[in-house]
């Protein structure tokens, strides 16, 4: 940043606009960068759990439908106690004779038929005379009260007629109309109500129901042909469903199928495969029938629809002759993913990075700013203490040359120009000195000095600028200081004290008591403290650490004469020595000092 930048207006507000934008302008990238590659990543954790959903969606799919392949390839006469008639004499009972009844299709509770005429049969029990078959007599009640179970159930429903008329079958047509779902019990909401998020694109090819082919199946039970219908499947408003189909023999129809207890077959069939997986993890699954959600299953504990929480992951029917049943899966919190952390620690990173170098440019920029100032100022500070001076003696030289003053004045003219020219030297020197200190080309001879020794050299020094300000000095050097040594470099500590006894002259000018103290103490067990004291106004609390700043002046000092290297002159000498420099506030006046460690620590009162 150069002087002309800072004539033009470069200030700390321009610059603070310049860095923002330079943040801002690295910083955006990142972050959309960073967000862009956090989307991604969880759009391919989430489509790696949709796809885990729509794998155990057709596992499940093709699970059922193994069971009701199963269940189609039963002949006509299955569903009676004997094949082959219903006589004791036949040789072979239907499979679905075993009492309890057992099937590939999960929550079985029974099988059944309702023939034409509205009979009611179930193939755990023979017509007639159940002895004959060899039933005991335990097995056979057993067997009654299953059956009377069924009957109950589908009597409720109006399935079974137990006035045995034609209209039994009549009631099987109406399963799965909209009037009956209406009727159901046990919903838990609609899944087009379901308070899911949707942040992620649906799948291209969404898995829908796939009706089965209806299947007009031939099949020889005994001693007639028959042909069957595929199965349907409908729930009722209790805790049963039904499976039927309708069978004809001599073209008389009859109803076939088995009742189902819902909560086992939506167990076994749904509950179970999903805990079983890693989605049970993240998420729920609800099942639905028709679009009435009848049972949410996860780790989350949800109720009902209205307690899902999370985002929608896959919504998918079933196959024929489930196809009523619906399955939403969502996932409450998507894992991070493996290269997640790697990202979130880089993307930190680059963020941190990033900040702290426009915090150090800004106060690069900051010092920049104040450099130039301070150079600025220091240049017309400089130019105004060599052109005044310089002038008056130019001005006095002349008029001693021309011979126009008189014998007195000559006098007072030599003693002005020989005080401004010890001014102008010590101006110089600080200028020569600080510059040499910058470029380290300053060479310290550090000899050890004893400390009275110092005092005088410097009382030598100082004494007629201070007695041409007109103030008195005071020389204060503790007994137990006067013999020790210290390592230093006589000039450059003379230097120190000429500086610090200008500074005291020039700020206590205008003091009450024009006096100076000029003395060494002990500073601790290893250090002597050589110090000035003037009984001025002091320094500000706020200024004391800023007056040993390079080119600065105190707020009161403003209209003094002066360059502002004088303090910051005498801090970098005495670090150069091993010392450090400090004032110390006093009632009046203020005492700027220099503590410098002992040469001979072990002789040290």
């Amino acid at each position: 940043m150069t002087g002309r930048a800072a004539d033009t207006g470069f200030t700390r507000t321009r610059l603070r606009a310049v860095v923002a934008a330079l943040f801002f302008a690295l910083a955006v990238p990142v972050v959309v960068l960073v967000a862009q590659a956090q989307r991604q990543m969880r759009f391919e954790a989430f489509d790696t759990y949709r796809r885990m959903a729509d794998e155990l969606a057709r596992r499940i799919d093709a699970s059922l439908a193994r069971a009701i392949d199963e269940e189609q390839s039963r002949g006509y006469d299955d569903y009676g106690y004997a094949l082959g008639g219903l006589t004791s004499n036949a040789t072979r009972l239907s499979p679905l004779a075993r009492f309890p009844a057992a099937s590939a299709l999960p929550g079985v509770a029974g099988y059944y038929q309702i023939d034409a005429d509205g009979r009611f049969s179930t193939p755990w029990l023979p017509a007639g005379d159940a002895a004959a078959w060899g039933l005991a007599a335990d097995d056979v009640r057993d067997r009654v009260a299953a059956r009377d179970g069924l009957v109950d159930v589908l009597a409720r429903h109006g399935l079974v007629d137990v006035a045995r008329t034609p209209l039994a079958q009549a009631a099987f047509d109406q399963l799965n109309t909209p009037a009956q779902q209406q009727a159901l019990s046990n919903k838990l909401g609609r899944v087009d109500e379901l308070p899911l998020a949707q942040n992620f694109p649906a799948p291209a090819t969404p898995q829908a129901a796939v009706k089965r082919a209806a299947r007009p199946a031939s099949t020889t039970g005994g001693l007639f042909d028959s042909e069957v219908d595929p199965f349907e499947f409908a729930l009722l408003d209790d805790d049963y469903g039904v499976l039927y189909r309708k069978a004809w023999r001599d073209g008389r129809r009859t109803i076939q199928g088995a009742l189902v207890r819902r909560a086992a077959f939506v167990d076994a069939a749904f509950a179970a495969p999903f805990l079983d997986t890693a989605l049970a993890q993240a998420g729920d699954m609800a099942v639905a029938w028709h679009g009435d959600v009848i049972r949410v299953v996860g780790a989350s504990g949800a109720s009902d629809a209205a307690t899902l929480t999370g985002e929608l992951l896959l919504q998918t029917r079933l196959s024929a002759p489930f196809d009523g049943f619906g399955l939403v899966w969502n996932v409450r919190e998507l894992p991070a993913g493996p290269g997640a952390r790697v990202v979130a620690v880089a993307s930190a990173s680059t963020l941190a990075v990033l900040v702290v170098a426009c915090l150090l440019l800004y106060r690069a920029g900051l010092r920049q700013i104040a450099l130039v100032r301070q150079q600025r100022d220091f240049v017309a500070a400089v130019s105004h203490e060599l052109k005044t001076p310089l002038t008056s003696v130019r001005m006095y030289a002349e008029i001693l040359r021309e011979g126009w003053a008189s014998d007195e004045k000559k006098r007072e003219y030599y003693d002005f120009i020989c005080d401004e020219s010890e001014r102008l030297s010590r101006l110089v020197a600080n200028v020569l000195a600080l510059a040499r200190l910058e470029r380290s080309e300053f060479a310290l001879e550090r000899k050890p000095h004893r400390a009275e020794t110092l005092i005088d050299l410097v009382r030598s020094k100082v004494q007629r600028q201070i007695d041409e300000a007109g103030f008195a000095v005071r020389y204060d050097v503790d007994p137990a200081c006067a013999a020790r040594t210290v390592n230093v470099d006589a000039d450059a500590f003379v230097q120190m004290s000429i500086n610090l006894v200008d500074n005291a002259l020039k700020f206590a000018r205008h003091a009450a008591r024009r006096e100076i103290a000029i003395g060494v103490a002990p500073h601790g067990a290893a250090s002597l403290r050589f110090f000035v004291r003037d009984y001025g106004p002091g320094v500000a609390p706020s200024q004391r650490r800023r007056i040993f700043e390079l080119f600065a002046r105190g707020d009161d000092a403003q209209a003094l004469p002066g360059t502002g290297i004088g303090l910051a002159l005498v801090q970098r000498l005495a670090r150069a020595m091993d010392g450090e420099v400090d004032v110390i506030a006093r009632e009046p006046g203020a005492e700027f000092g220099v503590t410098l460690p002992a040469a001979d620590v072990s002789s040290g009162a």
